[in-house]
């Protein structure tokens, strides 16, 4: 059994390098391993620059110019009261950074320090901007994934490398033949499945050539990949397995797999989310900026009205990361909800149009096959393949791992959401943080009446009086056209997308 002693000693004396911590699952990582577990340092690596925030430069050490980034983002992310705990711990080092740049732009000297000290390494930073192409995904997930690994292999004392993945890096399965001729559940393992029909012939390293010569791939062009982000993450998963199995270090090597992480249900703080960062979120956002019509989207259902979506809590994710980590476990594993918590996707859909404004209309959700012009698609539904899926992801590691815990540490460390599937209250507090997103994207764009334009579109609360709904429907009526050209729900996607394009 794993006790709360046993726990404590899997990471006293422990150095943690943290990649992404100031996006989304870094920043809960960081607050619950700083809150809860032995570990004796966290070295966080921060980019800076890119016009985020104001740098104070009160001297010349770059270290502290960018401790100063850190806090401000750490400020802006979570309470105060949690902000003073993650500075009182004493425990925090900030390291000046890029994953894009050579040695992450480190100094020697710290690098050195790092290979002395560091025994679990977290390798979060990615984008998430599902909207780029391959190219882009490469140089930002595929080339540093490498580079931390190769880094990582160099540490004297390293137990664990973590690459934080997805599930969907194997979406292209659901799009396959299958042999019934009937389509259901697509049920996807832990573990890495190969591109080429026999698994010998996989050649991890001739396809990232390609793509750094032609752009593409063979095996990213034939295979119904949902976006290049979940290609981009499966190459990096075999590329990480060869590094490791070449050095005879592959237990070493952890591959951890979220499905879409949402809003957190307890830790740091109820609800914790990130603009940008919750893809179902970012998705209200695409359905209040829909104009009202049919939605049409792909799916290879049979039933496409029975089409589930699979979102874990981001504090769901942390507590598995981190007890997987107690434990040692390495290869693949899925931090996903699971065949009793996914959650039907019309459900979601008629969710997040009840955040819409009543004199806006309520859009229609309509499938089609694959082979669709996508001139008729909706334009969010181009690049959300998986909303027309229904994907069942294994979790055996888990369960294993959650039959060996006493019950204080399940308690304390609980490995599955609580939130019944059937509920979706939490899609008004979605709207509103869809709100807020509008307000400053179309603030930006149109000024004064763009912000007039979002109240409108998506009010604090439904339009109550019969006045309100006639002065803004007679709005609408005379302007639609110029209204739809406003707002476009693809521009909506890259600007929540772009938010936390890198995260940390």
């Amino acid at each position: 059994m794993i006790d709360s002693n046993g726990f404590q000693q899997a990471f006293e004396g422990r150095h943690v390098f943290l990649t992404g911590a100031t996006g989304m699952l870094g920043t809960a990582l960081l607050v619950k391993m700083t809150k809860d577990t032995s570990v004796d340092a966290f070295h966080v690596l921060v980019r800076g620059g890119e016009g985020m925030f104001t740098l104070l430069r009160y001297d010349s050490h770059a270290d502290r110019v960018f401790q100063v980034r850190f806090w401000d983002r750490m400020h802006e992310l979570l309470p105060s009261r949690i902000v003073d705990d993650l500075r009182a711990c004493n425990r925090i080092r900030v390291l000046t950074g890029d994953i894009t740049q050579k040695d992450f732009g480190l100094d020697k000297n710290i690098i050195q320090d790092l290979r002395s000290k560091v025994s679990i390494y977290v390798h979060s930073a990615s984008s998430i901007n599902l909207r780029a192409g391959l190219k882009e995904m490469t140089s930002v997930v595929v080339d540093p994934s490498l580079a931390a690994a190769k880094m990582a292999l160099d540490f004297a004392h390293l137990e664990r490398f973590v690459f934080v993945s997805t599930a969907y890096a194997n979406g292209y399965l659901h799009w396959l033949p299958v042999e019934e001729g009937t389509r259901g559940d697509c049920v996807v393992e832990e573990r890495i499945y190969p591109l080429r029909p026999v698994a010998s012939d996989d050649n991890a390293n001739a396809e990232l050539q390609n793509i750094k010569e032609f752009g593409t791939t063979p095996e990213y062009s034939c295979l119904s990949h949902p976006f290049a982000y979940s290609y981009a993450k499966h190459l990096t998963e075999r590329l990480l397995t060869r590094t490791f199995e070449a050095a005879g270090r592959e237990q070493q090597l952890l591959i951890f797999r979220p499905s879409c992480i949402g809003p957190a249900e307890q830790e740091p703080v109820s609800h914790f989310e990130v603009a940008g960062s919750t893809p179902l979120t970012t998705a209200t956002c695409a359905v209040i900026t829909a104009i009202p019509g049919k939605m049409w989207c792909l799916s290879n259902l049979d039933q496409p009205a029975e089409a589930t979506t699979d979102e874990v809590p981001v504090d769901v994710v942390v507590n598995r990361l981190v007890i997987h980590l107690a434990i040692g476990t390495s290869g693949c594993v899925h931090a996903v909800s699971g065949l009793s918590h996914r959650r039907n996707t019309i459900m979601l859909f008629e969710a997040m149009a009840d955040s819409r404004s009543r004199w806006w209309g309520r859009p229609i959700v309509k499938w089609c096959k694959e082979g669709t012009s996508e001139e008729r698609l909706w334009a969010a539904g181009k690049f959300y393949k998986i909303w027309g899926c229904s994907f069942l992801f294994q979790e055996e590691k888990t369960k294993d791992a959650w039959n060996l815990m006493d019950p204080v540490m399940k308690q304390k460390w609980p490995l599955y959401t609580q939130r019944d599937p059937k509920d979706t209250s939490d899609f008004a507090i979605r709207g509103q943080n869809s709100r807020k997103m509008l307000l400053s994207w179309l603030g930006k764009k149109h000024g004064r009446f763009g912000r007039w334009l979002a109240m409108l579109i998506c009010p604090e609360s439904p339009p109550s009086t019969p006045i309100l709904e006639s002065v803004a429907l007679a709005a609408t009526n005379s302007s639609r056209v110029s209204l739809g050209s406003c707002i476009d729900e693809k521009s909506v996607l890259d600007v929540a997308e772009r938010s936390c394009s890198v995260a940390g």
